[in-house]
């Protein structure tokens, strides 16, 4: 499911709102067991007109059909959007403070509170693009102009004039302008890794199928075997309280361990340790 989501793709069988039903594809013989075993993925660029699920002789699933017809001028999108935190400085804070409290009037026109809810999460939506798209040219423009400076700069050099502390000066701003660009997309680059690792993939779903098991019995203390629920959930919290009862033991076994141990603590130790 990981490479579905990733490219994007939908199951056209589960989507009511695109005319197709849901619809068991495999079941048992006598019919007490049914379910959705196959799929069709298609993409947001095509319509779906019809879909149809028929029995085959040959096989136990059923076939899936549907018709499908691409649409023209399809374009894709980025993707999800996600909140830029580095845009939450104190001047956007405060502007969006007094955009929130404007659209507090406007609520009672909205149908519901979770209408005007969605309302608010889209204008704080545009206004993130908004600002990103600013902060970005701004970025721009300044690079530009660095780089124009460091032409006049070096052309200035070249004529003869001594221009060693300005030349220093912008390719520290370059430098600072780069090492900000590059941190970026070393962050970006994290955040797509600790994601893709946080997905469930296949493996991960072998390894629980395989190595799951299951307790269907537990012994008494008399050897019987129970395999009951109830049996089995009363050994089972009985178990933990008898590790710590108090059990006979063999004195003649335990002065033969102790009489075995070889170092022993010298008297001033044994006496500091009796204080403690």
């Amino acid at each position: 499911m990981e490479s579905v989501k990733n490219a994007k793709l939908y199951d056209i069988f589960s989507n009511p709102a695109d005319g197709a039903q849901r619809r068991y594809t495999w079941s048992r013989p006598d019919g007490s067991i049914r379910s959705r075993v196959d799929f069709l993925f298609v993409s947001r660029a095509f319509t779906i007109r019809s879909t149809d699920v028929k029995p085959v002789f040959f096989s136990d699933h059923c076939l899936l059909l549907a018709d499908c017809h691409l649409q023209e001028d399809q374009r894709v999108g980025r993707g999800t959007w996600k909140l830029n935190v580095q845009l939450l400085t104190p001047e956007n804070i405060e502007e969006l403070k007094r955009d929130y409290k404007g659209s507090i009037t406007v609520k009672p026109l909205f149908e519901s509170l979770t209408h005007w809810w969605e309302a608010i999460k889209e204008n704080i939506k545009r206004f993130s693009i908004l600002k990103g798209i600013q902060k970005a040219r701004k970025e721009q423009r300044e690079m530009s102009r660095l780089q124009k400076n460091m032409q006049n700069l070096l052309w200035l050099q070249l004529m003869g004039v001594d221009v060693k502390e300005e030349l220093h000066k912008v390719k520290s701003q370059q430098a600072s302008l780069y090492a900000s660009e590059a941190s970026k997309v070393i962050f970006r680059f994290i955040v797509r890794s600790v994601e893709q690792d946080e997905m469930c993939s296949r493996f991960f779903f072998q390894k629980v199928h395989t190595e799951s098991s299951v307790i269907s019995s537990l012994k008494e203390e008399d050897g019987s075997v129970k395999s009951s629920q109830s049996d089995i959930l009363r050994i089972s919290e009985s178990f933990p309280a008898g590790l710590y009862v108090v059990k006979p033991t063999d004195s003649t076994a335990s002065l033969s361990f102790l009489s075995s141990i070889i170092e022993v603590l010298d008297d001033s130790t044994r006496e500091r340790l009796d204080k403690c």
